[in-house]
């Protein structure tokens, strides 16, 4: 039985500089983030498409 999943969008990862193109330094840098946290998390995991 699958329970608890989270679906998060696009946006919360992508950040955009205020001209409106990605700023993909700091997009990449809230993945890593990401992943650290999902790392101490044993029970938990985080599928990236």
């Amino acid at each position: 039985m699958v329970s608890g999943i989270k679906v998060y969008n696009v946006k919360d990862f992508v950040r955009t500089t205020q001209t409106g193109n990605i700023d993909l330094k700091r997009s990449k840098q809230l993945v890593r983030e990401l992943v650290k946290v999902a790392g101490s998390h044993s029970d938990h995991n985080i599928l990236i498409d």
